[in-house]
């Protein structure tokens, strides 16, 4: 935040799913310096490579990390699937850490004042699309827009519909002249 605004003059901040964590907690431990906020496919609550409960399993119990093998990004256009860079594994505790920051952020959604601009897809397999609707109900700010992308899968800015992204980013910050 420091290298990409300078104080007293607010930014736009963006994520991309635990992006997104990041975005909110700067919006909610620096709000005079965050005048809007955009969460795409946001991480609060996990639907894969692990559901959340066993996630919360694997960290109660301590088990030492381990790692699962990954097939592919979670894109819907085979082209943008085939060039985009992913780990070609997913280790575990980095999924519970994600987990963890999605729990300790959703308390404090409330405190989110900025504008926020939601965008998900709603064939995202790794966060489920329903964390659209349960961030923007649980914001600070009723200064809210939700977009559901119909084809769309986890990673939007390279998907089907990045171009509806892009016009949907560029309304949005219309509203916030640098």
């Amino acid at each position: 935040l420091d290298r990409i605004s300078a104080p007293g003059e607010p930014c736009v901040v963006v994520g991309l799913s635990l992006g997104s964590l990041l975005a909110t907690h700067l919006a909610v431990t620096h709000p005079e310096r965050v005048s809007a906020l955009v969460l795409l496919s946001n991480a609060f609550w996990l639907t894969a490579p692990f559901p959340a409960w066993a996630l919360r399993a694997v960290d109660a119990l301590g088990l030492p990390d381990f790692r699962l093998p990954k097939v592919a990004a979670d894109i819907a256009d085979p082209n943008a699937r085939r060039t985009h860079l992913t780990y070609g594994e997913h280790p575990v505790h980095a999924a519970v850490a994600v987990e963890r920051a999605g729990a300790r952020m959703r308390s404090r959604l409330p405190d989110v004042q900025a504008p926020t601009l939601i965008v998900h897809g709603a064939r995202d397999r790794v966060c489920p699309v329903a964390n659209a609707d349960r961030v923007a109900a649980r914001l600070g700010t009723r200064d809210v827009r939700v977009v559901v992308l119909p084809q769309s899968r986890h990673i939007v800015t390279r998907d089907l519909e990045r171009a509806a992204v892009a016009a949907e980013l560029s309304r949005f910050l219309e509203r916030f002249p640098s």
